[in-house]
């Protein structure tokens, strides 16, 4: 008896009696309301100023460049499509408050436009997160995609896994784009963060002590 009491107490130090954590979106960028951004060119629409609030974001950029075409970084369809945008713009979330310990996982998903989206070494997308104010990113340009050209309905998307968070922590999440050239861009479709919690022993375990107790009273 002694020894199955001490397997079991193994088995939960080990992690082996834990329930399967359930993870939770705790924050979607909302690009569901159409017009929200900024869009010029030299016919008559004016560059805004930035920054720009969203529904629950924020675009930030410097003076981009105008043309006779039409420079856009705004939502439209459901997406954020930026277009010949002529230098760099920057959504960031509003600010996440983690509620608990856990882990997260941020998702961008995007997909290219255009002929030839990013034709130059600067052109591209770049992924981020700041945790308490340190910044991690990844970009994604021609190089990173494996040269050559972008084309339209390249994955520019990026996946950041099982970052540990704690109660209080303070999280943004967001991208950078900078494409220029007529009809090139990319549309950002989603940009999620899912929160799993720090699992906690089942009652599985605490079900089969009880049983095991009753058990060794009745011997």
């Amino acid at each position: 008896m002694n020894y199955c009491l001490a397997l079991l107490s193994s088995l939960a130090v080990s992690g082996f009696f834990i329930t399967s954590a359930t993870g939770t979106t705790i924050y979607a960028a909302d690009f569901s309301n159409p017009g929200e951004g900024s869009t010029h060119d030299t016919g008559g629409d004016p560059i805004d100023a930035s920054p720009i609030t969203g529904t629950n974001w924020v675009l930030a950029f410097p003076a981009p460049s105008s043309d006779g075409t039409t420079n856009e970084f705004i939502t439209v369809g459901g997406v954020m499509r930026v277009q010949d945008w002529g230098g760099e713009g920057t959504v960031t979330s509003n600010e996440i408050t983690i509620a608990s310990a856990g882990t997260v996982d941020i998702t961008g998903a995007a997909l290219s436009i255009g002929s030839d989206a990013f034709n130059i070494g600067t052109e591209g997308i770049t992924w981020f997160y700041a945790l308490n104010g340190s910044s991690t990113s990844v970009f994604l340009g021609e190089t990173a995609l494996g040269g050559g050209s972008v084309n339209a309905g390249t994955d520019v998307g990026h996946v950041f896994s099982s970052i540990a968070v704690e109660a209080g922590d303070s999280l943004f999440v967001g991208f950078t784009v900078e494409v220029d050239g007529a009809d090139d861009g990319v549309e950002v479709s989603a940009l999620t963060v899912d929160f799993t919690p720090v699992p906690e022993p089942t009652t599985t375990l605490l079900g089969t002590l009880g049983v095991l107790f009753l058990l060794h009273r009745r011997k």
